[in-house]
């Protein structure tokens, strides 16, 4: 698995703290960020307080777009749940799947029974798909006919890689779903990178704690929890 912040909004911070006190302020946006973003301390203090009330909506104006590649289909059905999240994902229909890259989930590979299970499978998957694919190519179907309908054994272990572009907003409530400990470990692991890249980063804009139940005390899944709150 790999993922890396590719951009992101200039001067996020700024951006932010400017929206948030434009809603208090008869200042000209444009004025409150050039004040903020030639004082940092000031930008500081009023991060610092912006934070603790939880004001939501100046978030969206800063976008971080991802690279997360090295995932599994089921891994990224998931990620696309995320609605608000624009993505683009390595497509099966024009990119040939031919010895297809898969990923084992770690609770598979713990026992070896299990994973020369896993591994036949993926093999008879791979096989699979190449056989059905040549036939209909030997009848006369296009490859790329041949390829999005062969696609149809492809595994949900099938690697894959995805573009993601997300506000704030939309990776704190991100986190606060996919840190989650009764999270499958495949997502909760993009989730945990995601994290450690933005609190490097943006140390001033990941204070607050992840996951929800952090924050509010007790876990809103109520009887499904985990048991941590």
């Amino acid at each position: 698995m790999n993922v890396r912040l590719i951009t992101h909004t200039e001067n996020p911070e700024t951006i932010i703290a400017a929206a948030a006190k434009l809603c208090y302020s008869k200042k000209d946006a444009k004025l409150l960020y050039d004040e903020m973003l030639s004082d940092e301390a000031l930008l500081d203090r009023f991060i610092d307080r912006f934070m603790e009330l939880g004001h939501g909506s100046p978030l969206e104006h800063a976008t971080f777009t991802f690279e997360v590649s090295g995932v599994s289909r089921s891994c990224s059905h998931q990620l696309v749940r995320h609605r608000n999240t624009q993505f683009n994902q390595k497509s099966q229909r024009y990119v040939d799947e031919n010895n297809f890259e898969f990923v084992e989930p770690d609770i598979i590979a713990i026992s070896p029974v299990v994973n020369d299970l896993f591994y036949a499978a993926m093999k008879n998957a791979q096989n699979s798909y190449e056989s059905i694919k040549n036939a209909l190519m030997d009848i006369g179907y296009p490859e790329k006919v041949a390829q999005e309908n062969a696609r149809a054994v492809l595994p949900n272990a099938t690697s894959t890689s995805l573009i993601m572009t997300m506000s704030l907003r939309q990776i704190y409530n991100f986190l606060d779903i996919r840190l989650c400990n009764r999270a499958q470990d495949e997502i909760r692991e993009v989730a945990t990178r995601i994290y450690d890249i933005m609190k490097t980063n943006f140390p001033k804009l990941m204070v607050r704690k992840f996951p929800m139940c952090e924050v509010n005390g007790f876990c809103p899944e109520g009887a499904m929890g985990c048991g941590r709150h």
